[in-house]
């Protein structure tokens, strides 16, 4: 099991700018770096502008699928309307570039140009797919320190001296500005003396950006001046250093506030962990009724997560559903709770519409109407997350599975065949339109239904040990299928502490009695 996510849109003349926003989301979270993901997304444009412009037959939606393991990242974008002519499918760049300055063909052009790997192709059913893919190169996970000085001489001997490090370094610190906006170093270190924009009105707009909140800070001066150092403390920095700095003082100092801020947000965070995850995960054990049992577990990665779930039963219903909120972060834990809030509203507002006992809890139609209104709400109230949902609705004899973005549920039969279910729906918000269809089902008397977060099986960037994780996981589940639920959980317990928790864990087990 790899990262998949979809996205789909209704055709609109906003189509180009409405896929680009929503796929943006998704690419932050992908391994391609500034550059690679810019390719992708003016890809998009350009295949989402033809479609508006030169489509003879204009599609009624537009679905984007990525995906990617530690070797390739691959965007798939589907439509059902004309396919593009085979005489565009061979574009000669250097032909075009010589050519007439009215010649058309330059964005298919820069689109074969661009990407080592595409391909076009259209299906019997009349879907047509363009296949984007991008080799990806292993890095060592190193801290990124962001370097920003309006002297070239002394920012080329400060990389220099970081090279231990992944360093990215500007002159300006109005560009730093606006890489910072799509990107989240690990330290930053800036000069104060700069012409442009000092360092302290820098270190002030870096305040507005959410996502460096906590980033820390360390400034670089070459005035000795006691007045000048208790302002910048005041600043909130984590340090700073008089110049001429060396490479082993600049070293020392870097690896210090590194580790010192990595400890302080640990034990920050670990304060109001405990009761935040309480609310966000309630033990899940022991819930059921007269038809099915539940067992669940939930890890935390060191700096919180976004994982949270909800559940909701009566003697003939059981409804069970799990969310997770892109990011590792405290942030992600409050976006989570608000989130899990929105969920208990709608549903005391269909409890409280409904005008049949037997309409309490939630159907199938149901189900549908509650993702498509928080798809609406999450657009509206929170544009900036990434959030995938399992949503899980039970009859006595029927169960109505929905998976928007979610790794896929496992389903253990009888005889020890662990099968996946599919994904049903694209990513709830971001713009996106989905009718968020349910996959039915039956279980068997003792069959389970295992849902998880991407916690679970994304241990590491190798995709050779996500692989193997799955298959321990997969070989757990079917070799133990005759333990209790409690025994299992003991199993996956142990399975999960083989590795470093990097991310939110939650897993929810489901059995028919």
């Amino acid at each position: 099991m790899q990262p998949h996510y979809t996205l789909e849109f209704a055709f609109s003349d906003q189509l180009a700018r409405l896929s680009r926003g929503a796929l943006d989301r998704v690419l932050l979270r992908s391994p391609l770096n500034q550059a690679d993901r810019n390719k992708v997304q003016l890809a998009l444009s350009e295949i989402a502008t033809n479609l508006i412009r030169h489509s003879p037959v204009k599609p009624n939606k537009l679905q984007l699928e990525c995906q990617w393991n530690d070797q390739l990242f691959e965007l798939r974008i589907k439509d059902d309307g004309s396919p593009v002519p085979q005489s565009a499918m061979e574009p000669d760049l250097e032909a075009i570039l010589a050519g007439d300055v009215q010649t058309g063909g330059y964005g298919m052009a820069m689109l074969f140009d661009q990407f080592q790997q595409i391909d076009y192709s259209t299906s019997d059913k009349g879907i047509n797919q363009w296949t984007l893919g991008i080799p990806l190169e292993r890095e060592n996970k190193r801290q990124h320190i962001l370097l920003v000085d309006d002297d070239l001489i002394q920012l080329q001997m400060l990389e220099m001296y970081l090279e231990a490090h992944q360093v990215t370094a500007f002159s300006s610190a109005s560009e730093a500005l606006e890489w910072l906006q799509k990107n989240q170093p690990d330290l930053i270190i800036s000069d104060i003396c700069m012409p442009e924009l000092d360092g302290l009105e820098f270190r002030n707009r870096i305040h507005q950006i959410r996502h460096l909140n906590l980033t820390p800070f360390v400034f670089l001066t070459g005035d000795n001046d006691e007045q000048l150092a208790q302002k910048l403390v005041q600043e909130g920095i984590d340090d700073y250093l008089l110049k001429p700095i060396t490479k082993e003082h600049l070293n020392r100092i870097a690896e210090r506030v590194l580790r010192r801020h990595k400890d302080l947000v640990r034990r920050t965070y670990a304060l109001v962990d405990h009761e935040l995850k309480h609310h966000l995960r309630k033990d899940l054990t022991g819930l059921g009724n007269e038809h099915y049992q539940v067992a669940s577990l939930a890890f935390s990665a060191h700096l919180g997560g976004g994982d949270y779930w909800l559940a909701q039963k009566d003697s003939d219903h059981l409804d069970l559903l799990l969310g997770d909120v892109m990011g590792h972060d405290l942030q992600a834990c409050f976006m989570a709770g608000r989130q899990q809030g929105f969920f208990q509203a709608i549903t005391r507002q269909v409890d409280t519409a409904s005008t049949q006992p037997a309409q309490h809890v939630p159907s199938t139609s149901t189900g549908t109407e509650y993702l498509q209104r928080f798809s609406e709400w999450l657009d509206k109230h929170q544009p900036e997350l990434l959030t995938t949902i399992s949503l899980l609705m039970t009859t006595p004899d029927k169960i109505a599975f929905y998976n928007a973005g979610s790794p896929p549920a496992l389903w253990l039969t009888q005889d020890g065949t662990v099968a996946s279910l599919p994904n049903t729906g694209a990513l709830p918000g971001l713009g996106c339109s989905s009718d968020f269809a349910p996959c039915t089902l039956s279980l068997k008397s003792g069959e389970r239904l295992v849902l998880f977060s991407d916690g679970l099986i994304e241990i590491s960037s190798d995709y050779q040990q996500q692989q193997q994780r799955i298959s321990q996981l997969i070989e757990l589940l079917s070799k133990h299928r005759h333990y209790s639920l409690s025994e299992l959980t003991d199993q996956l317990q142990q399975l999960i502490d083989q590795n470093p928790i990097s991310d939110d864990i939650s897993v929810i087990i489901i059995e028919k009695l």
